[in-house]
């Protein structure tokens, strides 16, 4: 800044104007007293130079950003935008007003003012930065750029400053995010990958990289990366998060070993036992179950967990029954008063209501499903199995349609309710219109068997011979979790006579 600010007051002494002269000393004095650490002796000489050359932009730059070096960020923005209705162009002034909202926007708690900030930091960082490199101003606008969910922007800004800075940890970490919220999972591994990796790994780093490899399915890699961690730090979260990423990967005994010993080690801790009663589960030990969940209810017995384990025991055995009477009372303790974003109670009604339709007890499963989607209107997990529900029971077949497109209003791509949608519509007699959500179900799908036997279905309905017997021999080909193999069976063989 010294330099610029001498160039425009050298140009502007060449005419030898006293109070220019005078202008430029204070302000050079300004500097000194700066680089001594006299602040009040500074900003007094920059005022000085201020008041002798009103109109010198650069002045009141300068004095901004020694208030924004001091901390007293409402003195910089005023003395910012005075320089910056001097002269708009005064980059200097741009880069240090954007600087200081960015710092008050991350003090403030998210809301309109937070936004407004952010929105107008990035307009004069755009404009210090038009033409000009500021590795600072650079980093805090690519902040600021992924904050705002200005994401191809931010990318850009990051990958720039990266390209001067490889390496360089926080833009590394914003890059990823930027790209995570662009759901551009490989990538965000890509670039964080190497900060997470080595001796001297960081450990945010390690948790957020872990974090993408299971929202990309990669329960190994993300185990991996929490035994890492567990590794270098005594918190058990990072040991329950090892667990969990072991479980989902299917080392059931992996991660059995890992809560197990965790157990002994802490025997209050309430989320241990609800995992072991989840791996013991898996691992076809329904009572080692049961008993894991019993040690939750010991420990705490309003905690919520030790009943959602002990009726997850109980339907492993298809005691259907015995889920009832496990989650009916806690269902109940939930229904009223209302708790905003009651997320136990979602997943309490959806057990039991499972457990009722296994039962026969439809009308009991349907009341339920109907209380959570009054509670949520777009509960889609609701909406689709109540709309699935009623329509392979053949009942309010134009409801259940209905149903299931809201539950595909919130995730449009799950192959569940597409496969709900195809089944509601051939259920309907509309075979022509079953067969294309059917067709985008199973295409990521292959063993499921029940989706291609639906699949089959709508084929056959709609004289598609071959195609038919296709979808049912990979039916049976399948996982043949929900289906009758000897009516599968059947229904295959009738359909290869007629494509005949």
């Amino acid at each position: 800044m010294l330099l610029i600010a001498s160039a425009v007051f050298s140009v502007a002494l060449q005419s030898a104007a006293p109070s220019l002269a005078d202008a430029y000393f204070f302000f050079l004095q300004g500097r000194m007293l700066e680089g001594r650490g006299d602040l009040p002796g500074a900003i007094a000489s920059y005022k000085h130079a201020a008041e002798l050359q009103p109109t010198a932009s650069a002045v009141h730059a300068e004095l901004a950003g020694l208030y924004a070096r001091a901390g007293r960020g409402a003195d910089a923005i005023t003395e910012a935008e005075a320089a910056i209705a001097l002269d708009k162009t005064d980059r200097e002034a741009h880069r240090i007003l954007g600087l200081v909202q960015a710092t008050l926007a991350e003090n403030l708690s998210a809301g309109d003012r937070q936004t407004q900030l952010m929105t107008e930091a990035i307009g004069h960082l755009e404009t210090a930065l038009a033409d000009a490199r500021d590795p600072g101003a650079e980093l805090t606008l690519g902040r600021l750029e992924v904050r705002t969910n200005r994401l191809a922007k931010g990318i850009e800004t990051l990958q720039n400053f990266l390209f001067d800075n490889p390496g360089y940890p926080e833009a590394v970490m914003l890059l990823a995010e930027a790209y995570e919220r662009g759901n551009k999972i490989d990538d965000a591994i890509d670039v964080l990958s190497p900060l997470a990796s080595g001796a001297d790994a960081q450990a945010d780093a390690q948790t957020a990289l872990a974090g993408l490899y299971e929202r990309s399915s990669r329960w190994q890699d993300a185990a991996a990366m929490w035994g890492a961690l567990a590794a270098k730090s005594a918190d058990p979260s990072y040991r329950t998060q090892q667990a969990t990423a072991l479980l989902n990967a299917g080392n059931v005994a992996g991660g059995r070993d890992v809560l197990v010993a965790l157990a002994k080690e802490r025997p209050q801790d309430p989320l241990v036992w609800y995992l072991l009663a989840q791996a013991e589960r898996r691992s076809g030990n329904p009572a080692g179950a049961e008993d894991a969940a019993k040690r939750i209810a010991e420990i705490d017995p309003k905690d919520p967990r030790g009943a959602l384990a002990l009726a997850e025991a109980r339907e492993a055995r298809h005691d259907f029954a015995g889920v009832v009477e496990t989650l009916l009372p806690l269902y109940e303790s939930r229904r009223s008063p209302v708790r905003p974003n009651d997320d136990v109670f979602g997943f309490v009604g959806m057990s039991l209501a499972n457990a009722y339709e296994q039962l026969a007890q439809f009308d009991r499963a349907e009341q339920v499903l109907r209380e959570l989607i009054a509670r949520n209107a777009t509960d889609d997990v609701a909406l689709n199995a109540l709309g699935y529900m009623l329509a392979d029971r053949g009942q309010k077949l134009d409801e259940a349609v209905a149903l299931i497109k809201r539950a595909l209003a919130v995730d449009p791509a799950s192959a569940s309710y597409l496969d709900s949608l195809g089944w509601a519509y051939l259920k309907q007699g509309k075979a022509t219109e079953a067969v294309p959500p059917l067709e985008q179900a199973t295409k990521g799908a292959p063993a499921a068997s029940l989706q291609q036997d639906h699949l089959g279905d709508a084929y056959f309905a709609v004289k598609r011979y071959r195609e038919a017997a296709e979808a049912y021999t990979r039916a049976l080909s399948g996982d043949r979790d929900g289906i009758d193999v000897a009516a599968v069976t059947k229904k295959r063989d009738r359909a290869r006579e007629l494509a005949k």
